[in-house]
């Protein structure tokens, strides 16, 4: 399997992160909008996937109460799908709305609109739910999909956020289904969303070793994207706890 690196992990801009996780031995990098004309820069590392809905212009949402702001949100992510292409990557996604209803609304709307670009350019676009946002489950967030009724929507499955709201991981690889596009390892403390290198946190082997045997099971086939965050002490050094754990529990 190959693991990937998230840029935006690391305490350092996009160009040097990956040439960071070029030398610790990634197989592909994972990069923010704008990573191709900030890096000027070819790595030698694929891109998996683009985190389209960092960076938004000005603090907007997808789910703003403004429309404008809405409308440059998805500005925004049109564009950042357009990079995502130029870049060879798989998979773009976003975030979660925000947990009421009209967030909810506002945030669906968007949907077809940007699944239907990713579609166009070659690309899969997926939601991360993320505790404690709108789609705080794997479960909540099947729903929310099947709800639309949109071909081109997917799950990225960060397996932190599941502990976090006490949803089995491997049960929710499961209940991903067809709809699993990308996952993300790191680990938490139980409390906090810190990213923390895998075993550092309430993670231990076994449930790793469960995971990577349910993701083979199942077919996954894209990278392993590790994730840090540049708030920690070392962060690069918890990306390569999470790199050699992953590698040793079978991935």
């Amino acid at each position: 399997m190959q693991i990937a690196g998230c840029t935006w992990g690391l305490r350092r801009d996009q160009a040097a992160a990956a040439a960071a996780f070029d030398r610790a031995g990634f197989d592909t990098i994972d990069v923010d909008p704008g990573f191709g004309p900030a890096a000027n820069w070819e790595s030698a590392l694929p891109v998996s996937c683009l985190a389209a809905g960092h960076l938004f212009p000005g603090g907007t949402r997808l789910d703003d109460p403004e429309p404008d702001d809405r409308a440059a949100a998805r500005r925004h992510v049109l564009a950042a799908i357009d990079e995502a292409a130029r870049l060879g990557a798989e998979v773009v996604y976003v975030g979660a709305p925000n947990p009421d209803e009209q967030a909810m609304s506002w945030f669906a709307d968007c949907v077809p609109e940007l699944a239907a670009h990713s579609t166009r350019r070659g690309l899969l676009l997926a939601v991360e739910p993320s505790p404690p946002r709108g789609l705080r489950t794997i479960g909540e967030t099947r729903e929310f999909i099947e709800s639309l009724g949109v071909e081109n929507f997917h799950i990225l499955l960060d397996f932190a956020h599941c502990l976090l709201v006490d949803e089995d991981p491997v049960e929710a690889i499961e209940v991903c289904g067809e709809r699993l596009a990308y996952v993300h390892f790191n680990d938490t403390d139980g409390v906090n969303d810190n990213h923390l290198g895998l075993t550092d946190g309430i993670f231990d082997r076994r449930l790793v070793e469960e995971i990577v045997a349910e993701l083979r099971s199942v077919g996954y086939r894209r990278p392993l994207a590790v994730e840090s965050a540049p708030a920690l002490p070392d962060p690069l050094g918890s990306a390569l706890k999470t790199l050699e754990v992953l590698k040793s529990c079978g991935a």
